[in-house]
C-alpha cells in the first residue's frame, strides 16, 4: 500500500475518528474558555501526533478492501478533506465567541464532507465504482 492510500484510508479508522473527535471537542471546550494555547495544542497535536503513528506502524488494507474504503477512494477527494477541515473555523469562532449556531454550523460542515457521496449519491456509469 503506498503512503498516498495510507493518508487516506487511515481516515477511517476507529483509533483516529476517535483522536479527531475528542481532540475537537476538547479544544473548543478551551476556545469558549478563551485558553487559546491549550486549544491550539489540543486541536492539532493529539491528530497530528496519532496520525503520525499509525501511518509509520499499522496496515490499513482492511479498510481499503471494506465498504468504507471503497467510499473513501471515490468520495474523499482532497476538496472534501479540505471542507472537514474548513468546518473547523466556524466551530472555534463559535467556541470564542459563544455563538452555538456557529458550532453547529461546524460540524454540519464537517458531517457534509464525510458523507456528501452518501447525501447526493453520483451518478452511476459504466465506470462507477459498485454501490456499497
Amino acid at each position: 500500500m503506498s503512503y498516498r492510500e495510507k493518508q487516506l484510508y487511515h481516515q477511517a479508522h476507529p483509533l483516529k475518528l476517535a483522536t479527531d473527535i475528542t481532540a475537537s471537542v476538547v479544544s473548543t471546550y478551551f476556545f469558549w474558555f478563551h485558553d487559546f494555547w491549550p486549544a491550539l495544542a489540543w486541536m492539532f497535536l493529539p491528530p497530528i501526533i496519532v496520525s503520525t503513528i499509525m501511518l509509520l506502524t499499522m496496515d490499513f488494507s482492511w479498510i481499503k478492501n471494506s465498504a468504507v474504503g471503497r467510499y473513501l477512494a471515490w468520495e474523499m477527494t482532497p476538496a472534501m478533506q479540505a471542507l472537514r477541515l474548513a468546518g473547523t473555523i466556524p466551530m472555534v469562532v463559535g467556541a470564542w465567541y459563544h455563538q452555538w449556531w456557529a458550532i453547529v454550523l461546524g460540524v454540519a460542515i464537517v458531517l457534509f464532507g464525510w458523507l456528501r457521496g452518501l447525501i447526493f449519491p453520483p451518478r452511476r456509469s459504466s465506470h462507477a465504482l459498485p454501490p456499497l
